[in-house]
């Protein structure tokens, strides 16, 4: 059994990744880590979670967090920096600290799962990132642009309100978006990102515009059918006919893909996740599995 330890588990991700790990059939105890509500319990902070969630706040130093199997660091980047040089034992950082350390793998399982397999430290990837790359993989090189369309629930944000959502659309980041250089890695041909924050506290969504999708690339049954086939063996992405919505996409572990046009020579469709989960703590522990030598889905199916 696995013992972890969650740094920052009193935030919005935090509070997910502890819930998932605390009923985890291979965990063996999590330990939720936050200074400010030490002693309390997290079913005290957080009314929604389940009633048998008994995980109390503790405050452990990282050199404790050294005997744990796992360390998750759900911290802001500044400080998932400078804790990471302490750790000795298995990281997987949750903040945009560690996503191009050469000591890091890059933890997007659909993309680089033989490299999660067999690494110590694991960068999770961001939201957007994760939301847009899934959307592109399928596509490889086989079309000259493409746009992507982002809207989050400002839960994304952290607790902090930095924008007034009421009844509003609020794009920011246009030009320099911190998780630009991650979707770089992965989408080679131009593209734009404009991230939008909305008044809905969970979810995202991409709506992806394809120009010039090279048509002779597709498979007979078109572009739904190359997106199936790409992602057949992927057990946390799901692709569909219908449109994906960010509501429907609240609360569940993985990705859901759809709402497929094409015209021929442009190709519009829709990528959806949680934000907290798949693009943040399911996705975390989805990796914790690879790494430990688990089943990738366990504690998230």
């Amino acid at each position: 059994m696995t013992t972890a330890v969650v740094f920052g588990a009193s935030g919005y991700a935090g509070n997910e990744l502890v819930r998932l790990l605390a009923f985890h059939p291979g965990v063996d105890g999590v330990v939720a880590v936050s200074r400010e509500h030490a002693g309390k319990s997290v079913h005290a902070l957080y009314p929604e979670t389940p009633a048998d969630l008994h995980v109390i706040y503790d405050q452990v130093s990282l050199e404790q967090a050294n005997d744990a199997d796992v360390v998750f660091l759900a911290i802001p980047g500044p400080d998932a920096q400078a804790a990471a040089t302490q750790l000795s034992t298995r990281v997987i950082d949750l903040s945009p600290a560690h996503r191009f350390h050469a000591d890091f793998v890059y933890g997007l399982p659909e993309a680089n799962r033989d490299a999660i397999k067999t690494a110590k430290k694991i960068a999770n990837p961001g939201c957007y990132a994760t939301a847009c790359i899934l959307a592109a993989l399928p596509l490889k090189d086989h079309f000259a642009a493409m746009a992507f369309d982002c809207k989050s629930g400002y839960s994304g944000g952290g607790k902090t309100k930095k924008y007034d959502y009421e009844e509003n659309v609020v794009p920011y980041g246009l030009q320099n978006h911190y998780q630009l250089p991650e979707i770089s890695k992965f989408v080679k041909r131009p593209f734009t990102f404009a991230p939008h924050v909305v008044n809905a506290f969970r979810g995202l969504e991409v709506t992806a515009h394809v120009v010039g999708l090279d048509a002779s690339a597709l498979p007979a049954g078109g572009l739904m059918d190359l997106f199936q086939a790409f992602y057949k063996d992927e057990p946390l992405v799901s692709v569909q006919a219908d449109v994906p919505t960010l509501k429907g996409a609240a609360k569940s572990n993985g990705a859901t893909i759809g709402g497929f046009a094409f015209d021929g020579q442009n190709a519009v469709f829709v990528a959806a996740i949680d934000n907290l989960l798949k693009g943040a703590a399911s996705q975390a522990v989805q990796n914790m599995n690879l790494m430990m030598g688990f089943k990738e889905t366990d504690g998230l199916l």
